[in-house]
């Protein structure tokens, strides 16, 4: 009787779980535009309405620039440097900067201009960067989990100082909510600076490699690890909670690659084989884009109304939300 008693209890707190992970199924129509490349996408930006670019290529053979002007509508793609490039930054005057694998890095004084090489003091991948303005940015990388490293720049040309190396976690994302604060995300590693980048304080949460983050707002931010845990900090960065446990055993795991907030609620997290989730309420709950293409996604960008998606195989997806 006791035996059949807690199979019965075991039954329904299995239902319970199952109800409580499932997710409404939604449909958002992926435009996929064309290109000129086959390369792997890894970082896409807009500077204005119409005018996008694009960064990816292949590892130890080149990197790939793509350009549009007409909002995604054609691409013009340039070759250059002999391994992918992996993140990108275009300041307000038309300056651009590239990071990439092996600690390569490139730059344009403007966006018609030819690209300039620069090599940073540490030869390690730079996964991401960012810029407050053209004379204050931050580069993060790393290799193997670990090994991480973090560049001040003091402009947009490659003049950079370590500021740590090594440092025991490879860092994935980086963002500027002000001119001194800055966040970062890696392998089991949350952080902040409140000195524009200089010096920085990790966070206790852990569980995860946190591959991006977002800060809708100075206040309010959300982060995404490869194992499917989704944190979230409404006191800029002080304290971080965590809306999904991905090692928790009765979640799925997920393989997150990127989140991005339209505002403090309305948001979207994308990764591997074409993963595409919608929140409406800060991440409370979670709705699941259906057939949506086996692609890698890696990149997110969103802007007036539009959203665009750049993955593997030369794939940018557009869409209305």
């Amino acid at each position: 009787m006791m035996s059949f008693r807690f199979n019965i209890l075991l039954f329904l707190l299995l239902i319970a779980l199952v109800s409580s992970c499932r997710k409404d199924r939604i449909s958002i129509l992926l435009e996929e535009l064309s290109t000129p490349t086959n390369a792997i996408l890894y970082d896409i930006t807009f500077t204005d309405i119409d005018t996008g670019y694009v960064v990816g290529g292949f590892h130890w053979q080149h990197g790939e620039w793509l350009r549009t002007i007409d909002g995604g509508d054609t691409w013009r793609s340039d070759t250059f440097a002999y391994t992918a490039m992996l993140g990108i930054h275009i300041g307000s005057t038309g300056k651009a900067l590239v990071v990439g694998f092996d600690g390569n890095a490139h730059y344009k004084i403007n966006t018609a201009s030819s690209w300039q090489n620069y090599y940073p003091p540490e030869q390690e991948t730079i996964n991401a960067l960012d810029f407050y303005d053209e004379n204050t940015g931050v580069a993060v990388g790393g290799k193997n989990f670990e090994y991480g490293v973090i560049y001040r720049f003091s402009d947009m040309k490659g003049s950079a100082d370590t500021v740590y190396y090594p440092l025991n976690h490879e860092l994935r994302d980086v963002q500027f909510t002000d001119k001194n604060t800055v966040h970062t995300v890696g392998y089991g590693y949350v952080a902040r600076s409140l000195d524009g980048g200089f010096t920085w304080q990790a966070n206790s949460i852990q569980g995860d490699f946190f591959f991006a983050l977002d800060f809708p707002t100075s206040e309010v931010g959300y982060a995404v690890g490869r194992s499917g845990t989704i944190i979230k900090t409404t006191n800029a960065g002080k304290d971080w909670t965590k809306l999904r446990n991905g090692n928790n055993l009765f979640v799925s795991n997920e393989k997150f690659r990127d989140v991005l907030f339209k505002n403090e609620d309305e948001g979207y997290i994308i990764g591997d084989a074409g993963l595409f989730w919608v929140t409406r309420d800060g991440g409370d709950s979670w709705e699941i884009v259906e057939n949506t293409p086996d692609v890698t996604f890696n990149r997110l960008f969103y802007q007036n109304g539009r959203g665009y998606i750049a993955g593997e195989a030369g794939k940018i997806y557009r869409f209305a939300d």
